[in-house]
């Protein structure tokens, strides 16, 4: 059996592909750093989105059938990552416009947490390679078994 909490990860994913791809690629990854920085063949920094997801959280809503049938969030943590900050914080706003209170099924409407923050890519000699611009969300989701 597999949980529902699956499928919303991969909807998440799929629906943030289809708004923002072919523009700026998607990528469930982690945080870049220089060496891990995704570049085109010419070794440009291309504009893209890396999607993290955070370990569920509970809410105040508990069930009375026990902690499976409660309310949890599923933080989503986006990036977009640019070697021009003013793009970043562009495609960052427009992932905000595209994301927030979207609903996939057994979930709820996508939320804004609270936190945004441009912060720099450096290199070891303190040049700066690229700009992230973070932006976090929290879907509520039902866990549940498929059969």
């Amino acid at each position: 059996m597999a949980f529902s909490l699956d499928q919303i990860q991969e909807d998440i994913l799929e629906y943030l592909r289809s708004q923002m791809e072919p523009a700026q690629r998607v990528y469930e990854d982690y945080i870049p750093n220089t060496q891990t920085l995704r570049r085109n063949p010419s070794g440009e920094i291309s504009p893209y989105i890396v999607v993290q997801f955070g370990d569920l959280q509970t809410r105040s809503a508990y069930a009375m059938t026990g902690p499976w049938d409660d309310d949890y969030e599923l933080p989503v943590y986006i990036q977009s990552i640019s070697a021009d900050p003013k793009i970043a914080r562009r495609i960052s706003n427009k992932i905000v416009r595209v994301f927030l209170s979207r609903s996939f099924p057994w979930a709820g409407n996508v939320r804004k947490r609270p936190g945004f923050n441009m912060f720099t890519i450096d290199s070891s000699d303190s040049s700066v390679e690229a700009y992230a611009a973070p932006t976090f969300f929290n879907i509520v989701v039902q866990l549940s078994e498929e059969s």
